[in-house]
């Protein structure tokens, strides 16, 4: 399961799952409304999806996985999310440490 920290006053820190919905979309050949349709969402919902405006639930992105016959692995860019986490867990850090030197504890 993929874990994303609720940082969201900290807007350098969101975290986002790497979707690759419309290249998997497209390569099974399913519009944006068809999809829509059998998610029971609106158009609009699959486009901010698809611009990563909205991250879908991870029961949503098996939904969307099932549909277009593919593998969670497949629609998932797990290699991206681990390396973007990584990348905020170091920032994290250097943050605390800044702290740490420059209130003295």
């Amino acid at each position: 399961m993929l874990i994303i920290p609720n940082m969201s006053r900290e807007k350098e820190y969101l975290m986002s799952v790497y979707i690759r919905l419309k290249e998997m979309r497209i390569k099974k050949g399913i519009s944006q409304e068809e999809l829509a349709e059998k998610l029971g969402i609106n158009r609009t919902m699959i486009i901010h999806y698809e611009k990563g405006r909205n991250q879908p639930s991870l029961e949503r992105t098996i939904q969307i996985a099932h549909i277009l016959n593919c593998k969670l692995d497949d629609l998932v860019d797990t290699d991206r999310y681990l390396s973007e986490y990584h990348d905020f867990l170091h920032r994290l850090s250097e943050k605390k440490t800044n702290y740490e030197v420059t209130h003295g504890n």
